[in-house]
């Protein structure tokens, strides 16, 4: 038996019997019968306790992003279950189990799901690649054909909650080169336009329909659109940012990284042309991690009021390797300012060796040459330590320090 929904349905006010028994519980009761929401429908569930919706066999269809069941769970801790289906019949239920710490009653979690081609399209509206941001490469074949969206609305800090992801064998079977034992949970960063700033997480369940992945996502985490991948094919950004800045008679090179996976080390190359590059410095990698991490390297030998380029290449513990962008250090002349950039956590750090210098004024400016932001910058009273923030989209940015003297400019890559 299947329905056509349209409308808003409140089961509070309102009971849905799809089977041949009547009830009377307050909850949207599934007896063998299926809803199949349509045109941009919404499926309303004021019941803010888990039996909300009780499914004995039965399941909704969703397979568009509009399509959506929304239950207004409030501040209600619980295991919720959306017996989630498809139109052949196959279910593969979603369990929410929040836990305390919101606050707001009024809140509300809203649920769809669809079926993609084995390139993953069409993607979510806040999703804008399935690219894996460490290669470039377009990681589809990776990730199962389906999304999952889950939004938590009316909340000032979203609940923490463990989500349980069921999925079906079909959906990342050939042409997708995925084990299924291997699949985790991956959500994208709608505000980093990245996927693995995180993840990806969760414990594979069985390869099985009804079981899949389950994992603990707290409040900073919860983003909307998720999917599974394969775990030895994450969809990562394993390079944050990779600069070098003129720096108390050396060359100051910082990198930073998201995740590493499988990563044994890296390689530091110098150049004085751009061209030809001599290996200067190797460095360990974390193997894996899905921490935030830092990397620097002072280069005393650099070549002084010339361009300096420098090259990372990445290696793994099988011996593939990943060459990064040159980037290029302009003339470090000592008697100059000696200030040093790098991007950390969503801001700008500026440092001055000397903070018995002049007021500086800071220009950052992307590269098309828009001027992003202005601060004026008094090392003598503030310290000789300047952090603005500025969430920056991926690119090359330039940071130009002037003392009324002295000019320098910096180059700063943000992956």
């Amino acid at each position: 038996m299947k329905f056509q929904f349209f409308i808003l349905l409140k089961t509070v006010i309102c009971l849905l019997l799809l089977g041949p028994e009547l009830n009377a519980q307050g909850s949207l009761v599934l007896n063998g019968g299926v809803i199949t929401l349509s045109n941009g429908a919404k499926l309303v569930i004021d019941n803010p306790a888990s039996n909300g919706i009780i499914s004995n066999s039965g399941h909704i269809v969703s397979e568009a992003e509009s399509n959506q069941v929304i239950w207004n769970i409030g501040n209600a801790t619980g295991t919720y279950v959306v017996p989630w289906g498809n139109t052949t019949g196959n279910v593969f239920p979603l369990s929410v189990t929040t836990f305390p710490g919101a606050i707001e009653t009024n809140g509300a979690f809203h649920f769809s799901t669809y079926n993609t081609s084995p390139t993953n399209l069409p993607l979510p509206s806040m999703v804008t690649h399935i690219n894996n941001n460490f290669t470039g490469a377009n990681n589809s074949l990776f990730a199962i054909d389906r999304f999952w969206i889950i939004n938590a609305t009316n909340y000032t800090l979203r609940p923490p909650v463990q989500l349980e992801f069921a999925y079906l064998v079909a959906e990342h079977q050939a042409p997708n080169t995925i084990t299924g034992t291997n699949l985790q949970a991956q959500r994208f960063n709608s505000l980093a336009n990245v996927w693995g700033d995180w993840g990806p997480f969760g414990t594979n369940l069985a390869n099985t329909v009804g079981s899949g992945s389950s994992l603990t996502v707290l409040p900073n985490d919860f983003y909307e659109a998720w999917t599974l991948v394969d775990n030895t094919q994450p969809l990562p950004v394993e390079l944050l940012s990779f600069s070098g800045e003129c720096h108390s008679g050396s060359i100051e090179i910082n990198w930073s990284t998201a995740t590493e996976t499988n990563n044994a080390f890296f390689n530091l190359y110098r150049s004085l042309n751009g061209i030809d590059f001599d290996l200067i410095h190797s460095q360990a990698g974390a193997i894996n991690s899905t921490q935030f991490l830092e990397y620097s390297f002072s280069d005393y030998n650099y070549i002084p009021s010339k361009k300096n380029w420098y090259k990372l290449e990445q290696v793994d513990l099988n011996g593939t390797n990943k060459l990064f962008d040159a980037i290029e250090v302009n003339e470090c002349n000592p008697d100059h300012l000696n200030t040093h950039v790098y991007y950390h956590n969503n801001s700008l750090v500026l440092e001055i060796n000397d903070a018995d210098t002049n007021p500086l004024e800071v220009t950052i400016v992307n590269k098309l040459g828009q001027i992003i932001n202005i601060e004026n910058w008094n090392p003598e009273i503030s310290g000789n330590q300047l952090t603005v923030t500025a969430h920056l989209s991926s690119g090359l940015y330039f940071v130009t320090v002037f003392d009324g003297l002295f000019t320098e400019t910096h180059k700063v890559l943000v992956n």
